[in-house]
């Protein structure tokens, strides 16, 4: 018997049961932290796109696939697909 009156293992099973409940919330805490900044990254990214909605509506089906070539050629220029990205997306939503 530990000095409380109860055996000497229970209170280290309870410190080990609460150490590994810690652990799990701080595992799914950072889980969700990596989500949410994820989520407010791509919310900024949504937003630029939806900025082009309206000049991209404004082009004719021929125009739009006259973005591929542009695009190609901005590549080989020197344009990263970063640089490309956001009116990438918005060409082809439309």
């Amino acid at each position: 018997m530990g000095s409380a009156g109860r055996p000497a293992n229970v209170g280290v099973a309870q410190r080990s049961t609460r150490k590994g409940e810690r652990d799990m919330k701080n595992l799914f805490k950072g889980l969700f932290d990596y989500n949410a900044k994820e989520v407010k990254r791509l919310e900024k990214i949504v937003a630029q796109v939806n900025q082009l909605e309206a000049a991209m509506q404004a082009l004719s089906e021929e125009q739009l696939r006259g973005k591929t070539v542009e695009f190609k050629q901005r590549l080989q220029a020197g344009a990263t697909l970063e640089d490309l990205m956001v009116e990438a997306y918005a060409v082809v939503r439309e």
